[in-house]
């Protein structure tokens, strides 16, 4: 990201000292300048919509993935009870962490989907 910066940076130098140098009346390089400004402007612009979608396509994805991790949390947990009453407390203890922890682990990869799709 540091040398994307300073690119742009030098870019923008460049372009500013090419405008003062360039052999133009200061009217036709204000209004150059002012034409510039106002596409840079708008490109930003729609940079910045794009930029949106993407965090609102991100964030219902994730979204998505939650609730699925969520459900499958909720099964394992109604698997769990079930076998406490079945068998005793301590294999339904043991087994209801592990199946605990294999969902968890599970949403976690899911929010690495999601944030790296």
């Amino acid at each position: 990201m540091g040398g994307t910066f300073k690119f742009l940076t030098g870019a923008a130098v460049g372009f500013l000292a090419g405008i003062l140098l360039a052999p133009k009346s200061g009217a036709e390089t204000r209004e150059f300048i002012k034409e510039k400004a106002q596409a840079y402007m708008d490109n930003a612009d729609v940079m910045a919509d794009n930029a949106k979608d993407k965090a609102v396509e991100l964030y219902s994805s994730a979204s998505g993935y939650a609730g699925d991790a969520g459900s499958q949390i909720k099964t394992k947990i109604e698997a769990a009870r079930g076998k406490l009453s079945r068998t005793g407390a301590t294999d339904a203890l043991g087994d209801a962490t592990t199946e605990a922890t294999e969902a968890a682990a599970g949403v976690a990869d899911a929010a690495k989907d999601a944030a790296s799709a």
